[in-house]
């Protein structure tokens, strides 16, 4: 959770500086790392709140690359070695594998303090790379890491700089123990290996192209913008009524049969939440306008100082948003929305959970969430008919036939949402969400009605 820091002077120069490359690193990532929209932008989140993101899925699913790609965005990542420290755990890991080993001089002087250089306790962005196999021997000390920011170290209790972990693995804590450490983590993900035809055929124009150094290498934001931004959040307005919907979201989970899924701590981490989630969209909104007025194109965003200087000006012009006040900024009951990434503990509960969330907070984002999880559906029952034995050709094409009527009336019903929208944030929100549609449809199209769409 984030503490107002009452010695640092707020700039707003330095807030949107920040603000602004956090969006561009958000910008970049969604055109490099593939069908990982949310998890890019509750990562960004994490680090605008000091949380923690863990990621589950197989092996394979890019689940380290996108810790590495955000922690090259920021300009320290390059000059310092001590400022990502990555480290994958085992049941037999030592303290020293993640704290340092014991210095010698400490030794001598009877102080048995670690040499932390390197280490966790002075890294900015820790990566834990399948962390629930983290050994009880390290467990105490890295809950206070995560949660307290501090270290033990001899005789001295260490501060410890760190914005976010980022954790990843392939299966869920197990025993009583690890469930601590799991409760120290704001924001959850499952990912699954790429499912869209047309993003595995980028994916593989990518690999062809050959991966170099990260995409995000020429952001260079920096520590202290960030830190400039955290403290920003704490100045978004929360008033009462907002106060009154996270209750309202309480209760109703409860109701739903997830009595302990909003405890008292992540109340509190919500609040947070919201407010970065406030202060993010009032930033994305102006920059989105202006972006596309230019005719911007997405790899523009590469290049930072070009977006920058358009959105924040130079000496001799004012940029877009020269008119853009902290102080208007107020969180409202949408911003609830990405904590639905935060409340679920077993994979089958995410989609109850999201809909219990959105339900209150943001009823347009769940009816588009509905419509994308009835098209998902259409497409695995047909490939699940597909794949069945004993299935006549005739039943599987009267199947694909009604699953492509369902699609158009989807689509149709995405299209006049699209058209009722006038805000562009909520416009990239449905459009989003109907072009996913529309890829699914020509999917059943192509695969399962066998008609070749590029002769059409």
């Amino acid at each position: 959770m984030l503490k107002l820091d009452s010695k640092m002077v707020l700039d707003q120069s330095a807030v949107l500086h920040g603000l602004a490359k956090l969006w561009i690193t958000e910008q970049v990532l969604l055109s490099n790392v593939i069908e990982r929209e949310e998890p890019i932008h509750t990562s960004v989140l994490a680090l605008m709140t000091g949380n923690h993101h863990f990621t589950l899925g197989p092996p394979g699913t890019a689940k380290s690359q996108l810790s590495h790609y955000l922690a090259a965005a920021f300009a320290e990542y390059w000059e310092d070695e001590d400022f990502y420290f990555r480290k994958l755990c085992t049941r037999t890991m030592e303290p020293d594998e993640l704290f340092g080993p014991r210095s010698l001089k400490g030794l001598e002087q009877e102080d048995y303090r670690r040499a932390v250089d390197g280490y966790l306790p002075t890294a900015r962005i820790y990566h834990a790379d399948e962390i629930w196999k983290c050994s009880d021997a390290v467990l105490n000390n890295k809950l206070d890491v995560l949660n307290e920011r501090l270290f033990r170290n001899g005789r001295t209790m260490l501060n410890v700089p760190l914005f976010s972990m980022f954790a990843s693995s392939n299966e869920l804590p197990e025993n009583a123990a690890l469930a601590a450490l799991y409760q120290r983590i704001a924001f959850r993900h499952n990912v699954e290996y790429v499912k869209e035809p047309e993003n595995f055929y980028k994916m593989l124009k990518m690999a062809v192209a050959g991966f170099s150094s990260p995409p995000t290498g020429s952001i260079k934001l920096t520590a202290p913008e960030l830190l400039q931004v955290q403290q920003a959040v704490l100045r978004v307005g929360f008033d009462q009524e907002v106060m009154r919907g996270l209750w309202a979201i309480r209760n109703e989970l409860r109701n739903g049969g997830f009595l302990s899924a909003m405890d008292d701590r992540l109340a509190c981490w919500f609040v947070d939440i919201a407010r970065a989630e406030a202060l993010y969209k009032s930033f994305s909104r102006v920059a989105f306008e202006y972006m596309d007025e230019q005719g911007y194109a997405v790899e523009d965003y590469e290049d930072a100082s070009v977006v920058a200087a358009a959105l924040l000006g130079t000496d001799k012009k004012k940029g877009a948003l020269k008119g853009w006040k902290l102080e208007a900024v107020k969180a409202d009951l949408e911003d609830y929305a990405p904590i639905r990434h935060c409340l679920w503990s077993k994979v089958s509960e995410i989609s109850k959970v999201g809909q219990i969330v959105l339900s209150i907070a943001a009823p347009m984002a769940e009816s588009l969430q509905m419509k994308l999880e009835s098209a998902n559906k259409l497409v695995h029952d047909l490939e699940k008919a597909y794949r069945a034995e004993g299935k006549d050709d005739k039943a599987k094409m009267d199947m694909a036939l009604d699953g492509n009527q369902e699609m158009t009336k989807l689509v149709k019903a995405l299209e006049k949402d699209l058209s009722e929208q006038d805000e562009p944030g909520r416009r990239r929100l449905v459009q989003g969400v109907l072009d996913k549609v529309r890829s699914s449809q020509a999917r059943i199209i192509s695969e399962f009605l066998g008609v070749d769409l590029t002769k059409l």
